[in-house]
C-alpha cells in the first residue's frame, strides 16, 4: 500500500496515523499480561497496571495494549499476544467504545470522514 502525505502549501498539515491496541485479557494469563504491560508502558506503574488487568479479567473489558503503534508493530503484537483476546486496532488517541467508524477488513476502530486509514494509505508503516 502506498503511503499518503498530506500537503498544504509544501507544508505537511497531518501526519499519517498510528494506533493504539487493546483487548481483553485471559484471566488464567494475568500474570503475563502483567509482565508484558509493565514493559511497554502504557500504563504509569505497576498498580495501574495491575487495575487495569484486574478490571479485564473480572469485567471482561477491554483494555489498552499497547499504544503508538505502527501498523506493522500493531500486526506483530496481535501475533504474539498469547495473553489477550479480542484484540482491536484504534487510531490513536480512540478508543473502541467511542462509536466511531470501524473498519472490518483491518479491525480498525477510527475517526475522520475519509474513510478508514488503512485501506486509504494514511498510516506508519
Amino acid at each position: 500500500m502506498k503511503q499518503i502525505t498530506i500537503k498544504h502549501q509544501g507544508k505537511l498539515v497531518e501526519d499519517p496515523i498510528r494506533f493504539d491496541i487493546y483487548g481483553k485479557v485471559d484471566p488464567g494469563k494475568r500474570d503475563e499480561a502483567v509482565v508484558s504491560l509493565k514493559s511497554v508502558n502504557v500504563y504509569p506503574g505497576e498498580i495501574e497496571v495491575r487495575k487495569a488487568v484486574s478490571e479485564s479479567c473480572q469485567n471482561n473489558v477491554r483494555i489498552q495494549l499497547a499504544r503508538s503503534a505502527t501498523w506493522s508493530s500493531a500486526n506483530e503484537f496481535e501475533q504474539s499476544c498469547s495473553w489477550a483476546n479480542q484484540i482491536v486496532f484504534c487510531q490513536e488517541g480512540y478508543r473502541p467504545d467511542d462509536e466511531r467508524a470501524y473498519c472490518k477488513k483491518h479491525n480498525l476502530y477510527y475517526g475522520g470522514i475519509l474513510g478508514c486509514h488503512v485501506c486509504e494509505g494514511f498510516y506508519q508503516t
